[in-house]
């Protein structure tokens, strides 16, 4: 059974230029690299393995190609649906642990998903929430991202937020 198909799928560049040249790549707190996957409403959406350290904007601009349409960026989900959130003024970060703790995110999984509003990526995140709660059976849970979610969307019809979230808006 393979648990991190991450780790494995670094072997063979390992094998091949070696463990000393691995541990280059990165920072020197953090080396290596990491998968990074981009949501389907960047440009070129996809997987994109990157070395640790590399700054979130330029993964965002220049492998993403920003948003669709020339869209606006209002705030970027960063590492998953406990990863936390990045306005599009702070993306001058760098892909690290380190990096993304200091700004009150996390790295996670590294997938990044784009909004052209913070409800939307809100609504999305709690979208995954209600499906979660429904496919691991949690009556309770579910209800509890329903009315959230519902309560989310009047306040961002409203135009009214609260104080956490005026953070992205």
């Amino acid at each position: 059974m393979v648990n991190n198909v991450e780790t494995l799928a670094a072997v063979p560049w390992i094998v091949r230029h070696g463990g000393e040249a691995y541990a280059r790549r990165g920072t020197p707190a953090e080396t290596g690299t990491k998968l990074v996957c981009l949501s389907e409403r960047f440009a070129r959406p996809g997987c994109y393995e990157v070395e640790l350290g590399t700054p979130v904007r330029r993964i965002v601009t220049e492998l993403g190609g920003g948003l669709k349409d020339g869209a606006e960026l209002a705030a970027l989900q960063v590492g998953g649906p406990l990863g936390g959130f990045l306005s599009a003024d702070a993306l001058d970060v760098p892909l690290s642990e380190a990096g993304l703790s200091a700004r009150g995110a996390a790295l996670g999984h590294a997938g990044l998903v784009s909004g052209k509003t913070v409800l939307a990526v809100i609504v999305w995140l709690l979208a995954w929430g209600v499906l979660y709660a429904v496919l691991h059976n949690k009556p309770f849970e579910t209800v509890r991202a329903l009315v959230i979610s519902l309560v989310l969307i009047a306040l961002g019809v409203l135009g009214t937020f609260p104080p956490f979230f005026q953070l992205f808006a």
